[in-house]
């Protein structure tokens, strides 16, 4: 699982596994697609969630050539704002929050 975690944050975020660590890692934590849709014959996702913590503070994201993301930036947990997320992802959201943080985004 770590060396999934490593290559998607080089690809998506240009970080090496040098620049941050690992804290703790949770999981599974699953959703259903919305309307019934399936993808490549299934009904959801289940995923793994990390938190790190940037090891190497003058690392930059870079987000070009990502295909998932277009901006970044480092906010406290208590400010994400759950409006940020599609519906059908938002109830991992909430649990992710309360697990990691002990707190659930608004």
């Amino acid at each position: 699982m770590l060396d999934a975690l490593h290559r998607e944050v080089e690809e998506e975020l240009g970080l090496k596994p040098k620049d941050y660590r690992v804290v703790s890692s949770k999981g599974p934590y699953r959703y259903l697609f919305l309307h019934g849709r399936k993808k490549d014959g299934y009904d959801g996702q289940e995923q793994h969630y990390f938190l790190a913590e940037l090891t190497t503070p003058e690392a930059v994201i870079r987000l070009e050539g990502s295909d998932e993301f277009r901006a970044a930036r480092w906010l406290p947990p208590a400010s994400f704002d759950l409006d940020w997320i599609g519906p059908m992802k938002r109830e991992v959201y909430v649990s992710v929050f309360r697990d990691f943080f002990g707190i659930e985004p608004t």
